[in-house]
């Protein structure tokens, strides 16, 4: 709880363990309770947040959504463009048809 700024990534990409669960939610209420702000990306939409019926994802989402503004991010996949754009470059490279 040290860092004036706490990033988490991808929320959700974990394992969906109990164990798991437990790390995210004690992470989150301890910075909750610090008053410290936290970042958190994921690809969870707000939707499935708030409907979530698992208790355990419930109480992580609420304690997330009492202190996190959602933002949403609507647009190009880069991964996509990325891929596409090695599968050419490996094509011209090895002189391969692009399918």
């Amino acid at each position: 709880m040290r860092p004036d700024l706490l990033i988490l990534d991808d929320l959700g990409a974990e394992r969906n363990t109990s164990y798991g669960k437990e790390c995210v939610f004690d992470v989150v209420n301890r910075r909750l309770l610090s008053g410290k702000p936290m970042i958190i990306t994921t690809n969870i939409t707000l939707s499935v947040m708030q409907k979530a019926t698992d208790l355990d994802d419930r109480r992580i989402y609420d304690r997330i959504l009492e202190v996190c503004v959602p933002i949403l991010f609507n647009g190009e996949n880069f991964r996509k463009g990325n891929a596409a754009e090695n599968i050419k470059k490996a094509a011209e490279l090895l002189k391969l048809p692009l399918s």
